[in-house]
């Protein structure tokens, strides 16, 4: 973490970074200083000073590289030499935070009337004073400031507090929809103003209310991972989470990445009893939760067409694999199977195997710790989650097939099908499964399509493979 303590001569910076640097066990590099160590002849121009500065952020990126918190204290009189920190900063993934110590001009006159006498390390006296605060630029970004006539200890903690609700950009990961940020144990998901045409978050209140949606249907799986919706206020180097502020934030626990499914079984460290578990979950969870009566939802004519949607990326797929013909073979195969059981498709939607479901049922939103978890729900579109049942368990046998790990898939399905005794599941699971594997192939086929690479081709290349296997197992 970086905190730049700036501030008009004799506020305090100093005093205030010491005693930080001492309680976060950070490294304090100070203009001063430096320009004393620096500077034999000190005239303070702006070419001298353009140095100081340089140096204090080089010296800055070398102790961030070592995962050091870094305390700078300086002027800052200037827009742009805060920017440049900000910049170093967030190109080493860390977090960058402002505090601007303020005091009346009579308390700084007396602060460096009382310094001269201690022969502080500062030379600036009040005429330095006058003429930088001719030319200090106001901040018009969020930042905190600190009154230096309170108390040190109470200085102090009024940074730490901040810092405990500050996610910064630095640390930040960004998706084409959210921003992530990591906080204290915690993690804060803000919805992007974007619209697609399978999502709207164009407007404040949209964004609202898709938090507050995402943390209702996640609730249902990770009740004390999913903490609420709170509000968050845009801050120089990132936001400030709280009761105040223009966006709105999804709170969460932040879980083991090292736990996440896809990371283990990468390293081959699920089991069978794991996959079980889960099986279990997922079963007593489709039991409960309530059927959807609206005939929109798994209608035979709405799956067919999701079934077929990606023939418009089939030339993204056939330039980056050459595997065209071999999605149309298989879609055609899945045509033939819709149109023998169309009937079955209609009687699943009115025996209520239609439910309001997770959505998005793969390894990367499974955490196995002390406990399972199973997170990030589809909430921006009804349509992914108001879904049949096995087309839920497919996408997780599917997955599982994609690490080949079949032995694993075939466990889930038998666990899954042994307690809901679901017979038609297992009639449609090739189908559902074959669409899993087609949506997979499809977005692999735009990230393709928006930056060619090879590891999205890999991609289409093997969710293609497994659509083909899928289509011929259909009969």
């Amino acid at each position: 973490m970086l905190i730049i303590i700036r501030g008009l001569p004799g506020t305090g910076k100093s005093t205030l970074s010491r005693k930080l640097a001492e309680r976060l066990d950070a490294v304090h590099i100070s203009s001063d200083n430096l320009r004393l160590k620096l500077v034999e002849k000190r005239t303070y121009s702006e070419r001298e000073k353009m140095m100081v500065y340089e140096k204090m952020i080089e010296n800055a990126v070398e102790f961030l590289r070592r995962n050091k918190n870094v305390i700078l204290d300086a002027t800052f009189y200037k827009m742009e030499l805060l920017e440049k920190a900000r910049k170093a900063a967030e190109e080493l993934k860390k977090s960058c935070i402002l505090v601007e110590c303020i005091l009346s001009e009579e308390k700084v006159k007396e602060r460096i009337a009382q310094r001269d006498k201690n022969k502080d390390e500062s030379e600036a006296d009040f005429q330095v004073y006058k003429k930088v605060k001719s030319d200090f630029e106001e901040i018009t970004e969020g930042h905190l400031f600190i009154d230096t006539s309170e108390q040190l200890e109470s200085q102090v903690s009024k940074v730490l507090d901040y810092s405990k609700n500050f996610g910064g950009d630095g640390e930040a990961v960004d998706t084409h929809i959210s921003q992530i940020y990591f906080v204290n144990g915690l993690v804060y998901k803000i919805k992007k103003p974007v619209r697609f045409t399978f999502l709207d978050f164009s407007t404040l209140e949209k964004r609202r209310f898709y938090c507050e949606e995402e943390v209702r249907l996640n609730k249902r799986l990770c009740p004390d991972i999913y903490l609420g919706v709170v509000k968050a206020m845009r801050h120089f180097g990132g936001y400030l989470f709280g009761e105040e502020g223009e966006e709105y934030a999804v709170k969460m626990k932040k879980m083991p990445a090292e736990r996440q499914m896809d990371n283990l079984l990468a390293r081959g460290e699920v089991t069978a009893r794991d996959v079980e578990k889960i099986a279990e979950i997922i079963a007593d969870f489709h039991q409960k939760i309530a059927v959807v009566r609206d005939k929109r939802y798994g209608n035979p004519e709405l799956i067919n067409t999701q079934v077929n949607d990606i023939l418009n990326h089939i030339d993204a797929i056939d330039k980056a694999t050459g595997l065209g013909d071999v999605v149309k073979a298989a879609l055609n195969r899945c045509g033939d199977f819709y149109k023998k059981n169309k009937s079955l498709f209609a009687k699943r939607q009115e025996s209520g195997f239609i439910k309001e479901c997770h959505g998005d049922l793969h390894s990367a939103n499974i955490v196995l710790a002390e406990k399972i978890y199973i997170f990030d729900c589809i909430e921006f579109n009804p349509d992914f989650r108001n879904i049949d049942v096995a087309s839920e368990i497919a996408f997780m046998a599917m997955d599982l097939d994609a690490y080949e790990r079949e032995d694993l898939s075939a466990v889930f399905i038998n666990r899954y099908l042994g307690i809901t005794k679901d017979k038609g599941a297992s009639i449609l699971l090739n189908y559902y499964k074959c669409y899993r594997a087609n949506v997979r192939a499809k977005v692999a086929a735009i990230e393709y399509a928006q930056n060619p690479n090879v590891d999205s081709a890999k991609k289409i290349t093997k969710y293609v493979n497994l659509m083909e296997r899928y289509s011929k197992l259909l009969s």
